[in-house]
This record gives structure tokens, C-alpha cells and sequence, in this order.
């Protein structure tokens, strides 16, 4: 008996630091990669709505900034310049 009692206690062991060990996986995942995640998304999105700010400034001779690109939806009419 002393011996499954022992093998009790160091599957426990183990079962508690798998469990510690997908705690601390959780935590990284909501608490860094989802933030670095977030700040990517909006990186490509304001880097997106900048070059397509210039083409517009470009092609139709306004100024239009990089804000306004993320919110509008540009369009270029035929003959525009």
C-alpha cells in the first residue's frame, strides 16, 4: 500500500504542476500575445489606410489624412484631376 500511496502523491505532483504550468501559458497568451495581437492588427490597418491616403492625395490632388482614410471610404471618379 505504501508504495501506491507513493505513486499517488508523485502523480499529484505532476498533475499540479501541469496545471500550474497551463496557468502560466494562459496568462502569457491573454496578458502578451493577445495585446502584441491587437497592436498588429492596428499597425496593418494604419499602415493600409496611409498608403492609401497618399495614393488618393496623389491621384486627386486633396489632402486627405491618414484618419480619414481609416474611417472613409475613398473612391476616384474617372477624370477626377
Amino acid at each position: 500500500m505504501d508504495d501506491l500511496d507513493a505513486i499517488d502523491a508523485q502523480h499529484a505532483a505532476r498533475m499540479a504542476k501541469i496545471e500550474s504550468d497551463h496557468e502560466l501559458r494562459m496568462r502569457l497568451f491573454w496578458r502578451f500575445l493577445v495585446p502584441c495581437g491587437v497592436i498588429l492588427i492596428i499597425g496593418i490597418w494604419w499602415f493600409q489606410s496611409a498608403m492609401e491616403a497618399a495614393a488618393y492625395n496623389r491621384v486627386t490632388g486633396k489632402d486627405i489624412s491618414t484618419w480619414d482614410a481609416m474611417w472613409v471610404e475613398l473612391r476616384v471618379q474617372e477624370g477626377a484631376k
